[in-house]
């Protein structure tokens, strides 16, 4: 049976129940590892949302000064700085009061410039509009008080610093909250925009765009074959298992003993299931029409004119595979290989001994539903009912 073949009759040998089951298996294995095994862990980020000069006073302008606890803020070399920072509850869980360390507060520090104003301006809730408290003991330093942070919470301030042209302004995160081992902190201004799928997808030359309109496929189609093989070879399998049983069990009640002659017989079925047999029974139930026809092919497959309309199906709802020709001579061929069949001047013979012993197994078959009524043969054109 064909690869394609196999894939048809895939639901019907491989219950979508059972498919149901892996599934369900699958999901569940990574629900339990996310349950009892995944650990979660808090983790806070502070991010600079924008950054950004008040007034750029290095070109002088006529008539226009900045004046700073009484000095001039350009004559001492020097800017103002308004920065948004945003911290966040990134991690997996929610942070209690609990976890923050009293002796060394959440906060950050100012490397490179001093704080002027500090004020919170959104925060994600009600609760950290109303609970956040923080306070400045000096000019580069900000601590906050305990508090509840949930997770995907987050509170912004705005601070406005001042510092030296020469210098650059830097915030570090301060402070432990237990379980984390570091904040890390980000400008987020500083971020490009991630590209667009179209973007990704046709941003190169049209040389690489060619060579992913033949590769993507290629990967799609062996990742569908990644997922479908193990399945067949699991089906087969199982189906092979099954019909190992039912050949001990005729062995069993027929007292039949297995020798080199009709262990053939038996692999033909543990190997390709019924459908051989079928076939097998269709060459003995017209063994005097197919036999010349047969040998014909088979001694000449490339002049032969012979030309024999035969396939199998079953039941209409269900999809197996049309047997052609060449398949029923490669049967034929078997049948002589394993003495089944012998020729003696011109004339075909067949075993007596294993044709009964094959009748027997094919009506064994039909008892148990494996080989059921309306199993049928296609030859020539019509529908010829098996005989039982």
């Amino acid at each position: 049976m064909s690869l394609f073949n196999k894939f048809k009759t895939l639901d019907q040998k491989f219950s979508w129940s059972f498919l149901g089951f892996i599934i369900a298996l699958i999901f569940g294995a990574i629900g339990i590892y996310t349950t009892f095994f995944y650990e979660k862990e808090p983790s806070v980020s502070y991010q600079i949302i924008s950054n950004t000069q008040v007034l750029d006073i290095r070109e002088k302008v006529k008539n226009l000064d900045v004046i700073f606890e009484g000095k001039s803020i350009r004559d001492a070399k020097q800017n103002l700085l308004v920065i948004d920072l945003r911290i966040v509850n990134d991690g997996s869980i929610n942070i209690t009061k609990e976890l923050f360390d009293e002796n060394n507060p959440l906060g950050l520090k100012v490397i490179n410039g001093e704080i002027i104003e500090s004020t919170l301006l959104e925060s994600s809730s009600n609760y950290l509009k109303n609970n956040v408290k923080f306070r400045q003991p000096d000019k580069n330093l900000i601590y906050f008080n305990s508090f509840m942070f949930d997770t995907d919470e987050y509170f912004s301030l705005k601070i406005l610093l001042i510092h030296s042209e020469n210098s650059e302004p830097k915030i570090i995160p301060i402070g432990k909250i237990s379980g984390i081992k570091s904040i890390n902190i980000e400008s987020v201004y500083e971020r490009k925009e991630s590209p667009g799928l179209f973007e990704l997808t046709f941003n190169e030359n049209i040389w690489v765009n060619g060579f992913r309109l033949v590769a993507y496929p290629i990967l799609l189609v062996l990742l569908i074959l990644a997922i479908v093989l193990p399945m067949i070879l699991i089906s087969e399998t199982k189906d092979k298992i099954i019909r190992k049983r039912i050949v001990k069990k005729f062995e069993k009640i027929n007292d039949v003993q297995e020798n080199s002659d009709n262990l053939f017989l038996f692999q033909l079925f543990i190997r390709d299931g019924k459908h051989t047999l079928l076939v097998t029974e269709h060459i003995l139930n017209n063994f005097e029409t197919l036999a010349p026809k047969l040998m014909k092919i088979i001694e000449q497959p490339e002049t032969s004119d012979e030309r024999i309309s035969i396939s199998y199906r079953s039941m209409p709802n269900e999809i197996h595979p049309h047997f052609s020709q060449d398949y029923f001579a490669h049967i034929f061929q078997k049948l002589i290989d394993n003495s089944f069949i012998t020729k003696k001047e011109d004339v075909f013979i067949i075993n007596t001994q294993l044709q009964i012993l094959f009748n027997q197994f094919i009506k064994y078959l039909k008892t148990i539903g494996v080989i059921r009524k309306d199993d049928k043969i296609k030859v020539g054109g019509r529908l010829m009912q098996k005989a039982t």
